[in-house]
């Protein structure tokens, strides 16, 4: 009887290996750090425009994630003539919530922008062929022809093309 018992008992424990299996291999969503060719690292060039107000500001901006695993994103800016780091957003891989900007002066284009404070989000497309930006501008001045104007509450938006 326990012979049988014991040989049931293995019978069992082994049909429910072989039923169960070892696990279907784990999915990866896509995100912003998966480079279309599946490398780990995006390290693009991508080139558009800013608004604010009524200007329009050509620009440059290059995505480098150097280290992958921290979820941290640098986006330079040949216009703003700095980085703004950012962390990759939990609930959508394709969004980057940026870190605030503070900034004493900063001319950009024909505008010369004064004690800035902001904070925004870039967001990349799932083709990887476009990155749409909005900085909220939470304090600021701006001279715009000489007189300085607030700029709280503006946004700096940008598209920009690979």
């Amino acid at each position: 009887m326990k012979i049988k018992f014991l040989a049931f008992t293995i019978s069992a424990v082994l049909a429910g290996f072989m039923i169960s299996g070892c696990g279907d291999e784990e999915t990866v969503a896509p995100s912003i750090y998966s480079a279309p060719d599946d490398s780990t690292s995006l390290n693009t060039t991508y080139k558009g425009q800013h608004t604010v107000l009524v200007f329009t500001i050509a620009d440059t901006i290059e995505l480098i994630n150097a280290n992958v695993g921290d979820k941290r994103l640098e986006i330079t800016s040949t216009a703003l003539g700095q980085s703004i780091w950012g962390t990759i957003d939990a609930n959508d891989p394709f969004k980057v919530i940026l870190d605030s900007v503070f900034q004493e002066s900063l001319a950009i284009g024909q505008v010369e922008a004064n004690n800035i404070r902001a904070g925004g989000t870039g967001t990349l497309s799932k083709d990887y062929k476009t990155v749409k930006t909005s900085i909220k501008i939470k304090q600021g001045t701006a001279k715009v022809a000489g007189s300085p104007i607030s700029i709280a509450g503006q946004e700096l938006k940008g598209s920009f093309n690979k």
